[in-house]
């Protein structure tokens, strides 16, 4: 473990015996970030705020830091290709607003430079009120009660907010970012989880009534009247949408039948049945709750079989292989499916509706290119034709030089929807491709949530250098 003032630190595994290695120094470069607040009430200093790497899942804090007597955050000897995100690491209080969780730390990437960000904390709002069941106090009951802020395009799940009713049934919510919440209440087995949008950030006297729920049972078969195994039920409120939060998960076990977590008899609700080995997905709107037993019949979907090979007409093995239809009338569920075809290049795609497919194989991260077929679900002996694809290299870089922060980079053929991605990518901004068919494709860049164009052209040999504007980048 190397550690020089001024550089990135360097870790490597050794042997006992090995040589002596060589280990590339580079220069580091610190993270300033200056805190500010127009609220009195709120004291900044000796705040201890994480650094958390903003491709990490989990949210662990990578380094800590303290606010100074100026509100400034300083942290050194960073690697300049990281990217971050900051978070409080302790409970900042502001009486009497409570908890102080201001957005940026929360929404905002961060990359090490000389020059200071400028941060405005705002002290956060706080929503309250009390949960009930079947109009009641709930007595000895407490219930788990999930803030979701909601977005435009959705909600963020990144700063999703959780806490648990006292008895009576009393929370508070304190520290949110200004706006409107959906609340995910849920209880014991026997209560139906309920879920009320568009609540203000700012509301004092919500009251969440939540009621006594049954099970719902039932079996899935498929049009033959066969008993399916594997796959999921999933229920929602009728029209919610099966992406949206609040519904409800169940497996369907190995006789066929499923069992749904308590429902709310008030409401109508919608039944997705995904993801069963050879057949559609199925739709059930607009079902009342009842505790007789369901019978959901699913249609089986046909298939496309095939063999990819190559010019020579040799087979070849492991390509993934694609298929797409833009058929309207199909639900989005059956418009594609894939597979990755055997040792002998053969492939099966199952559970595909009655309607015309496109199927290629090649791309992701492979050698190959193909083009694509247009077949009828059900066909089979399908041969697709690939060919080894250009390689290239992909050097990306920021006007001043810099390298940009590391992320995925991918080419897509805007006639076909074909994605690859690069093979590898280097510390250095260079990212290899292979398999690349030679007409136009569309590059992008993937980092952070976020996709930077990177332009149209067509791919060649050697390497292509792409310049990124600095200010952009950060």
């Amino acid at each position: 473990d190397l550690r020089v003032p001024g550089y990135v630190p360097v870790q490597a595994r050794l042997e006992a015996g090995d040589l002596p290695p060589a280990l590339e120094l580079r220069e580091a470069r610190p993270l300033v970030c200056v805190f500010s607040s127009g609220d009195p009430r709120i004291r900044l200093e000796g705040r201890r705020v994480g650094l958390v790497e903003s491709g990490s899942l989990a949210g662990a804090i990578r380094v800590l830091g303290m606010l100074d007597e100026t509100g400034t955050l300083r942290i050194n000897d960073l690697d300049p290709t990281q990217t971050y995100r900051l978070k409080w690491a302790d409970p900042v209080t502001v009486e009497p607003e409570g908890f102080l969780r201001p957005a940026p730390l929360a929404s905002t990437i961060y990359r090490p430079r000389s020059e200071p960000y400028a941060i405005e904390v705002f002290p956060g709002s706080t929503l309250q009120g009390r949960v009930t069941l079947d109009g009641r106090d709930p007595g000895p009951v407490r219930f788990r009660i999930e803030a979701l802020r909601e977005l435009d395009d959705g909600h963020d799940y990144a700063n999703r907010r959780f806490l648990q009713s006292s008895e009576e049934g009393a929370f508070a919510f304190e520290g949110l970012e200004a706006g409107t919440y959906t609340l995910l209440v849920s209880g014991a087995a026997t209560h139906a989880p309920l879920r009320v949008p568009g609540v203000s950030a700012f509301s004092r006297d919500v009251v969440l009534d939540v009621q006594s729920g049954f099970v719902m049972k039932g079996t899935v078969v498929n049009d033959a009247g066969e008993t399916v195994t594997g796959g999921t039920v999933y229920v929602s409120e009728s029209g919610r949408g099966a992406s949206e939060p609040g519904g409800s998960t169940a497996v369907i076990g190995a006789d066929g039948t499923f069992e749904t977590a308590a429902v709310d008899p008030r409401v109508r609700l919608d039944l997705y049945v995904t993801h069963i080995p050879g057949c559609r997905s199925t739709h059930v709107r607009d079902l009342v709750p009842s505790t007789d037993g369901l019978r959901v019949v699913v249609e089986r979907g046909k298939p496309i079989e095939g063999v990819v090979r190559d010019a020579l007409g040799a087979p070849v093995a492991h390509l993934y292989v694609h298929a797409r239809s833009s058929d309207p009338d199909l639900p989005e569920s059956q418009r594609s499916g894939g597979t990755y075809a055997d040792a002998q290049g053969r492939f099966r795609i199952d559970g595909l509706g009655a309607a015309s497919y496109d199927v290629l194989a090649g791309g992701i991260s492979s050698a190959y290119a193909g083009t694509p077929r247009s077949v009828v679900a059900g066909a089979k002996d399908v041969v697709l034709t690939v060919e080894r694809g250009t390689s290239m290299e992909l050097h990306l870089t920021h006007e001043d030089a810099s390298t940009p922060s590391k992320g995925r980079v991918y080419a897509i053929d805007p006639s076909t929807r074909q994605a690859w991605n690069a093979v590898s990518a280097a510390e250095d901004g260079v990212y290899q491709f292979a398999g690349l068919p030679l007409r136009t494709l569309r590059f992008g860049l993937h980092v952070d949530g976020g996709h930077v164009p990177l332009g149209s052209f067509i791919p060649e040999e050697g390497k292509r250098t792409v310049v990124l504007p600095t200010e952009e980048a950060d």
